[in-house]
């Protein structure tokens, strides 16, 4: 039998734990808000920790077994997930202002006493050709996947000045681009299993980005063969 990852995962899912538990920590949208949320009772001495911790040992032992038992030689032996883990970086518009102190300077991008803030593009903010093709809104009833995409009117695609909004905005120092890196060429990674599709891909400004939009940079000029840039 061949799975498909990630529903194969021996792992305690949080979101599914606490949804009848303790329903504000499963609407988190963050994972990183989720984790502190968590670790809250733990300090008010609250009974549901401990339910939690015996319900998390049950799950990581099941997965020591599976994993070191050779009945199951090609599962996989890692659960990473790059931009969950990353999410304490993630920070909303409400949080770069209240809390960062943060400016908008045009471009989606704001500026702080802390750096620059690049906008975080996810795979449902593009289209074949069009980095632009939609907003990000959250509803935050919703338990799974409560950020979804507003496409853009026919009247935001007419107006050149006009930007998606994300849901989340990132440091210019944690993304890591050169100076003098304009684009990128993106591709959307993952799509529903409803849909059949083509590869899908666009030239996406250097800002950040999740990992469902894996992205080629474009290689420095050579001296060698004494090409230089475009602009």
């Amino acid at each position: 039998m061949i799975g498909n990852p990630p529903w194969n995962r021996m792992k305690l899912q949080q979101v599914e734990w606490f949804a009848t538990r303790r329903p504000e920590i499963a609407h988190a949208v963050r994972a990183a808000d989720r984790k502190r949320m968590i670790a809250d009772p733990r300090r008010r001495g609250d009974p549901l920790d401990a339910e939690f911790q015996r319900a998390d040992e049950r799950a990581g032992r099941a997965a020591r077994v599976a994993r070191t038992g050779g009945d199951y030689p090609l599962l996989a032996s890692g659960d990473v997930n790059v931009m969950t883990n990353d999410s304490g970086r993630f920070r909303r518009r409400d949080e770069l202002e209240e809390t960062e102190g943060a400016w908008p300077v045009g471009g989606n991008r704001f500026d702080s006493p802390a750096g620059v803030w690049l906008p975080l593009y996810e795979g449902k903010m593009m289209q074949a050709f069009d980095h632009r093709a939609a907003s990000v809104v959250t509803d935050p009833g919703r338990l799974h996947r409560p950020a979804q995409p507003e496409a853009a009117t026919p009247e935001q695609h007419g107006d050149p000045a006009w930007l998606p909004v994300p849901q989340y905005w990132v440091a210019a120092s944690a993304c890591g681009w050169p100076p003098d890196t304009g684009w990128v060429l993106g591709f959307k990674e993952i799509t529903s299993p409803t849909n059949v599709r083509t590869f899908i891909a666009a030239l996406l400004p250097a800002v950040g980005f999740g990992n469902k939009i894996p992205i080629l940079r474009p290689e420095p000029p050579s001296a060698a063969n004494g090409c230089s840039p475009r602009t």
